[in-house]
C-alpha cells in the first residue's frame, strides 16, 4: 500500500511537523497513542495487507527534525520515531515489507552520502 503524506512538514518552517496532514508521530491527544499510525495500521491489517511504501522520507532523513512522544516523556528525532513505527507495524500489524519513496534521484544520492 501507499502511504502518501507520511510526513508533511510547515511551508515556511521545514522543522516543524504540520500534524493535520502528517500520519508518523502525530499524537493528537498527548496520551502516547499515535492516533493515526494506528488508523493506518488498522486499515492494513483488515486488508491484509502486510507491504507499505512510504512517501516523503526525504523529509525525514539527515533533517533533525523532532516530535514529542509522550510514552518516553521527551522530544524524539523522526528517524527514531520511524524505526519506532516500523517496530510496531511488523510485531503488531503484520507488515512484513516497507518500501522508500524519497520523492527525487537526488534524495538516495544523498542517503548514499549520509550513510
Amino acid at each position: 500500500m501507499y502511504v502518501d503524506r507520511f510526513v508533511k512538514t510547515r511551508i515556511n518552517n521545514n522543522n516543524l511537523l504540520e500534524p493535520a496532514f502528517t500520519i508518523l508521530s502525530v499524537d493528537t491527544n498527548s496520551d502516547g497513542i499515535f492516533e493515526k499510525e494506528d488508523a493506518w495500521l488498522n486499515y492494513a491489517c483488515e486488508n491484509h495487507i502486510t507491504y507499505l511504501a512510504l512517501y516523503d522520507l526525504s523529509k525525514i532523513f539527515g533533517r533533525n527534525i523532532i516530535a514529542w512522544n509522550e510514552n518516553t516523556r521527551q522530544f524524539e528525532n523522526l528517524e527514531k520515531h520511524l524505526c519506532r513505527f516500523m517496530t510496531k507495524a511488523k510485531n503488531q500489524y503484520g507488515i512484513k515489507q516497507f518500501g522508500a519513496i524519497g520523492g527525487s534521484p537526488e534524495f538516495f544520492d544523498s542517503l548514499e552520502t549520509f550513510m
